[in-house]
């Protein structure tokens, strides 16, 4: 097949095919091979001509292989067909929900009867049609206190695929490898095989496979070769939402399996030749949904009529089926509650505000002294704290100076920092946050980089010391070297 140049070029620009790819042939990626959806949004990328090109090959493959399908059997329009060799109707279809569905159509319940056993004839002919690839195998092991038989025939194409077929449940949807055939199944011929099938294929007519001694024996049907079949035909599109409402909602409480909890367009042929198509259902639901339409037909009327008392006062009347509501309720003021008052006006917590500063344990008695902070040295403060002799330095003297004239309260504060002082140093060295007087915040010092580093290095002024002998004192010249050094001071040891 030849792939014109612009169809390549257009899977290239979708990204479903590489380009280095295109040498050995036009190879999908395998995780786009199968997404449709993805290859159809991919489309609305390329320009209006190629989008064409590409749709328009996309829907002529598509009809080319529904055609073959229809062909070879193989088409599925979306519906499960029930096969089984017998399926007859028990009773007759009989009308459900005749007063409460919409619609002028009815909807009918029937009930119908699956056998999907194969019977030791059809067996045989089965045989005979495989060309001599099918043979009977019974089971190594026992199921349930007895042997199990079937049928396994060689598919078509293959080599080491079989077909399985049971008297109980007819033919399997899943194909058995060879090997695991041979490990669970010995091979039979069909005279001992004919005793067990028939015994097998009467035995499950009723029941299940698990004997007398299944405790569920009346409702379970695990192997059982007939089963019944409950279908809802008719008018069902007004009642799908009713109906998988109901479903969901006592499912679990009617206890079905996960086959009956889901809902399923059926399509049956009897043996008769009718045709039956409807929604797969649980019996036993139908009350429930009969009380759920009920309901819903009570809430409808009930906002119907106030629907018309609400025009006979003097309102536009619109049709109440197709009018949508909308109930406004006006209510009071409700009281601020302090507790949500507070959360919303207290900003949030941050980094900043967690860690709050500490607060001094003062007498509330004493008066509070605003103070002033003055540039008093500490030499003063020692001396009058310890009671030594202290020499401050001439700048230190003259600021004190300075501070006694600028105002008559400064020896009454310094008398007060000096009782601070006293009372400070009494007290544990290892103080708390809390009995600190003078918390003062150090200021962090900020890191030096390797540049700050070396040029505080070269502005720093290298001081040389004089170098003189130990001995005789002498002071060396600079640039004196050490063997001159060291030869002075062996003489003078010498002498």
């Amino acid at each position: 097949m030849v792939i014109p140049c612009q169809f390549l070029e257009s899977l290239v620009l979708m990204g479903l095919v590489e380009v280095e790819s295109m040498r050995t042939g036009c190879v999908i990626k395998d995780k786009d091979a199968g997404d449709v959806s993805k290859f159809l949004n991919r489309i609305l990328g390329l320009a209006v001509e190629k989008q064409n090109l590409i749709f328009n090959y996309f829907t002529e493959a598509m009809k080319v292989i529904i055609k073959n399908a229809k062909k070879e059997g193989r088409y599925n329009e979306g519906m499960l067909d029930i096969t089984a060799t017998s399926i007859q109707l028990i009773g007759k279809p009989t009308e459900i929900f005749s007063n409460l569905s919409r619609g002028h159509g009815t909807t009918q319940s029937a009930l119908l009867k699956v056998d999907r056993g194969m019977s030791w004839e059809a067996a045989l002919k089965k045989q005979e049609h495989s060309g001599g690839s099918g043979n009977f195998y019974v089971s190594k092991r026992d199921m349930w206190g007895r042997k199990m038989y079937i049928l396994a025939t060689k598919k078509d194409n293959s080599s080491h695929l079989y077909t399985i077929c049971r008297p109980n449940t007819g033919v399997s949807a899943f194909d058995e490898e060879k090997s695991d055939l041979l490990r669970k199944y010995s091979q039979i011929d069909v005279a001992a095989a004919e005793k067990g099938w028939k015994d097998m294929y009467q035995s499950s007519g009723d029941g299940c496979m698990h004997g007398d001694s299944c405790r569920q024996r009346a409702g379970c049907s695990v192997g059982s070769r007939t089963y019944k079949l409950h279908l809802i035909c008719g008018n069902i599109v007004t009642l799908m939402s009713v109906l998988e409402c109901t479903l969901n909602k006592f499912s679990v409480k009617y206890g079905l399996s996960k086959y009956e909890s889901h809902i399923r367009v059926v399509r049956v042929e009897l043996d008769t030749g009718e045709r039956i198509v409807g929604v797969r259902y649980p019996e036993q639901l139908i009350i429930e949904v009969e009380k759920a339409l009920i309901e819903r037909n009570m809430i409808e009327q009930a906002q119907s009529q106030a629907m018309i008392s609400q025009g006979q006062e003097g309102q536009v009347l619109i049709d109440p089926p197709k009018l949508k509501t909308f109930q406004s309720i006006t209510e009071d003021v409700a009281s601020v509650v302090p507790r949500c008052y507070k959360k919303a006006i207290t900003p949030p917590l941050t980094i900043k505000n967690f860690f709050k500063p500490s607060t001094s344990n003062t007498d509330s008695s004493k008066p509070t002294v605003k103070t002033e902070c003055l540039s008093v040295s500490y030499e003063d403060f020692t001396k009058d704290v310890c009671g030594g002799d202290a020499n401050p330095s001439d700048s230190d003297s003259i600021a004190l100076n300075r501070a006694k004239t600028k105002d008559n309260n400064s020896q009454s504060l310094k008398k007060q920092t000096v009782e601070i002082l006293k009372e400070s140093k009494n007290m544990s060295k290892k103080r708390t946050a809390n009995n600190s007087v003078f918390s003062p915040t150090l200021k962090r010092r900020k890191q030096e980089t390797l540049f700050s580093t070396f040029a505080k290095q070269s502005s720093q002024k290298e001081v040389k010391k004089d170098i003189s002998c130990p001995i005789c004192g002498l002071k060396f010249e600079e640039g004196l070297g050490n063997d001159k050094i060291n030869e002075h001071i062996d003489n003078c040891l010498i002498e």
